[in-house]
């Protein structure tokens, strides 16, 4: 499996080969030029489609440029009128030449996100996999830009505009037999009255996330973390956890122009326990199994509220909430671990939620 562009190349590349190897093969020295021509820029647009839309004369001006320069004593015209020049060789030079300065787009400078899924060996990409991901991305940048904010309820509409990020390309990779690749390009939201601090809230949250993503990888304390408050440090640590790989996933690679850095950060499942340790820098864990009403429900943040009095913050996995636990009103037994950070509310991070039957109603 692999991707229309790679099959392209190669196919371009495969026939370049055949036609500069022996072109009356192909007909007469000018129709091999034009076919040359033609598969030049073709090879050109699948490597960087966006520039070459763009400026759809790169490729002949180039050529033009480079015959000047190769026979500068000539008067300039197509290359099978110059009777003293080597053809083939010629086309070889040129196509060398095209090789070095047309390089492959790097998707991750021209992208708002891009989200690079690897999966474990032998395991065939899902579109429920790279789907649902796509969604995860968007909930962890719309929760931490709210709560960059310090704001509660429904996060501001500007930024939820975007957030609402759509798939702009989707390419399935598995190279030479290596594990499979998913690579998710996503395009930002446009509000409809565009806020002017919106889209730097968005990218200030997603550097967030690429920042403790570096943490991770470091052996450096949790006190290093480049975050200030013990506030912001817990709810990062609470959204990477929901990106973290899981299932059929091996590593994560999360970058783009809207993430602060054409660099992408990576995750892996290996990393829950640095992500732990933020949490239980502020607080030791308690065992946590209690059966109470659900009286809220986060899809963005990835809670759920616990009891009418108490109100306990809840952080459920993915694959748990808006499926299992889609509803308020109704009983459930949480199963998890009960931080209690200093200076700021008690939560609990879910291991388990399972809805049972109520035995009483009490009215609000």
């Amino acid at each position: 499996m692999s991707t229309f562009r790679d099959t392209l190349i190669g196919w371009v590349d495969e026939r370049l080969d055949a036609l500069i190897s022996a072109p009356p093969m192909w007909g007469s020295n000018e129709a091999v030029e034009m076919q040359a021509l033609m598969l030049f820029e073709l090879r050109a647009l699948a490597l960087r489609p966006e520039e070459m839309v763009k400026t759809p004369g790169t490729v002949f001006d180039t050529y033009t440029t480079f015959l000047r320069e190769r026979f500068p004593d000539l008067d300039p015209a197509p290359l099978c009128e110059l009777a003293s020049a080597p053809f083939e060789k010629t086309l070889a030079e040129f196509r060398s030449l095209l090789a070095a300065h047309i390089l492959p787009e790097d998707v991750f400078q021209h992208s708002d996100i891009v989200v690079r899924l690897q999966y474990k060996p032998r395991q065939r990409p899902t579109a429920l996999s790279f789907t649902t991901y796509c969604d995860d991305v968007r909930r962890a940048a719309r929760a931490f830009a709210r709560n960059a904010d310090k704001r509660t309820g429904r996060v501001r509409r500007e930024v939820e505009a975007v957030t609402d990020f759509s798939l702009k390309d989707v390419r399935l990779t598995r190279p030479g037999g290596a594990p499979a690749e998913a690579w998710l390009l996503l395009e930002r939201g446009y509000p409809e009255q565009p806020h002017l601090f919106a889209v730097e809230e968005v990218r200030d949250a997603l550097s967030s996330l690429a920042s403790t993503a570096v943490w991770l990888d470091s052996d450096e304390p949790v006190s290093s973390l480049p975050i200030d408050t013990n506030e912001a440090r817990v709810r990062v640590a609470v959204q990477i956890l929901r990106l973290l790989p899981r299932r059929d996933v091996d590593v994560v690679e999360i970058g783009g122009t809207l993430a602060g850095a054409h660099k992408p950060f990576s995750l892996r499942a290996s990393h829950e326990q640095r992500c732990v340790s933020i949490l239980t820098a502020q607080s030791r864990p308690s065992a946590f199994d209690e059966s109470d009403e659900i009286r809220g429900i986060d899809l963005d943040r990835g809670t759920l509220i616990l009891g009418k009095r108490r109100r306990l913050t809840c952080y459920v996995p993915p694959f748990l909430l808006g499926t299992e636990v889609r509803e308020v009103g109704v009983h459930a037994r949480v199963r998890g671990q009960l931080y209690r950070p200093p200076l700021s509310p008690a939560f609990v991070i879910a291991d388990s939620v399972r809805i049972e039957e109520s035995d009483t109603s009490d009215p609000d």
